[in-house]
């Protein structure tokens, strides 16, 4: 019953608004206040489109960092971020460019909106990890920007699953993937037995508070199967669109308001967590650790956390 309660306001998310190209977005943010007098990268934006491994031609966006006199070179981490149940990359857009500013190549890459069965959801999981092969590759169109040992993979909604299942996949094919990160993730059943097979890696789970849209939180449930410590933080008060940059009016409407504080909490936790993670380099010398961070918002009760620990409960925002 409830995943027919889930496929209806899908529906009703169809029926609403017009189609996607054409949808108004709700303003973006900065990923902080005064990021315009911080020294950044410029970023350069090549849109293209690639048969992937499943056979289907996908379309995406790669944000590449050019080199700033002063900042440092290449080669830079690699970041994916995979969009949402009927969204696309440019949901992500803004915190890919809020990213490769800071010193991230990042791909967002086009997957299929609606996933219908195990071999639609599967062409994308393999067709992410060729998008990665070939970046990281002889046959990258950035050759030498990306650092191999540097790679992140990152998925919001059903983006979320996608990124899991990723995991697993390049963990079997002894493909490295260094980190990946759910934001507010809404995880497969095929998943929840295969969770505990993960070796570790870096994981962080950003995360709104339990919804419909997020379906009451059952990300949880798939994390409780990891057996190694993880980063888990949960926004208090946000809703699932929160985590898109731009989100849509459409998933405002059915997933709750959108509000830009929500935005730049999320922004600001993603970067922090990569670019500790990955030793990249800070861009103001009071620039806190993402754990000083994470401090300073539960200190003013905007987010509850539980950082490199196994997930055992779920979290109380009291």
């Amino acid at each position: 019953m409830f995943k027919l309660v889930v496929a209806a306001a899908a529906f009703l998310m169809i029926l609403a608004q017009p189609a996607m190209a054409s949808q108004k977005s709700v303003k973006s943010v900065e990923l902080s206040a005064g990021a315009e007098a911080l020294k950044l990268y410029q970023v350069k934006v090549i849109h293209g489109e690639r048969k992937a491994a499943s056979g289907l031609n996908r379309t995406y966006a790669l944000y590449v960092p050019q080199e700033v006199e002063g900042l440092p070179k290449h080669p830079f981490p690699l970041v994916v971020l995979i969009h949402g149940f009927l969204m696309t990359g440019a949901q992500q857009a803004n915190n890919a460019e809020n990213l490769a500013q800071r010193g991230f190549v990042v791909l967002t890459p086009d997957i299929t909106k609606v996933l219908l069965g195990d071999e639609t959801r599967m062409n994308d999981v393999h067709d992410v990890i060729d998008h990665i092969s070939w970046l990281t590759g002889k046959d990258s169109p950035v050759p030498g920007v990306i650092d191999p040992n540097k790679v992140s993979v990152g998925g919001n909604s059903s983006g979320g699953a996608v990124i899991l299942e990723v995991a697993l996949e390049a963990q079997k094919a002894h493909i490295p993937i260094a980190a990946i990160v759910s934001l507010d993730g809404v995880i497969w059943d095929r998943s929840f037995d295969r969770v505990h097979l993960l070796e570790p890696l870096k994981i962080l789970s950003l995360r709104c508070e339990p919804s419909i849209c997020n379906e009451h939180a059952r990300l949880m449930d798939h994390l409780q199967q990891i057996k190694f410590p993880i980063d888990d933080v949960k926004v208090i008060g946000a809703h699932h669109c929160d985590v898109e940059n731009p989100t849509t009016i459409r998933c405002s409407c059915v997933c709750g308001t959108s509000h830009n504080k929500y935005r730049r909490i999320f922004a600001q936790l993603l970067y922090a967590w990569l670019r500790d993670n990955f030793n990249a380099p800070k861009f103001s010398e009071s620039a806190p650790s993402f754990s000083k961070l994470v401090a300073s918002f539960q200190t003013n009760h905007q987010v509850v956390a539980r950082l490199d620990q196994p997930v055992t409960v779920e979290l109380s925002s009291k």
